[in-house]
This record gives structure tokens, C-alpha cells and sequence, in this order.
């Protein structure tokens, strides 16, 4: 089993931290641009993360930063 990991950053469960995730590249089952998350326009999107058990984690990183982090991970994108 592989012991890679990326760093992002979510406000969940509350909007009043930002609290700094480690997600382990095998729990990610699809990542997505988000261009409007929690009812906020933004100028660049943001990373929507869906785990292998279902959760999903909205990000305060853009989607551009998740997946350059991901291809230096040298994991595959697959649509």
C-alpha cells in the first residue's frame, strides 16, 4: 500500500477555522472544479473531493493547486 498523502485545506465541520487535512492519494475516488461552492461565486474554482467512502470534502484549495499536487504524486487522472 502506498503512503502518499497531499495537503488541503477545509473549513469543514464549521465555517469559523480552517483546519489543514492530510488525504491519503487511495481515498480519493474523484475530484472536481467547483466553481460556486457554498453559495460563493469565486474567480477560480475550487477542489471538490469525493472519498472512497462516500464523503465529500469541499476545499478551500483551487482546483489548479489539488491537481498539480496530485500529478506530482504521479497519480493518475482518469474522467
Amino acid at each position: 500500500m502506498s503512503h502518499r498523502f497531499i495537503e488541503v485545506i477545509t473549513d469543514f465541520p464549521t465555517t469559523e477555522e480552517q483546519y489543514v487535512l492530510l488525504v491519503h492519494l487511495d481515498q480519493i475516488a474523484q475530484i472536481r472544479p467547483e466553481i460556486e461552492a457554498e453559495n460563493e461565486p469565486r474567480h477560480e474554482p475550487v477542489a471538490v473531493i469525493i472519498l472512497t467512502n462516500g464523503e465529500m470534502l469541499i476545499l478551500k484549495n483551487s482546483f489548479k493547486s489539488v491537481v498539480k499536487r496530485l500529478t506530482e504524486a504521479k497519480m493518475v487522472m482518469r474522467p
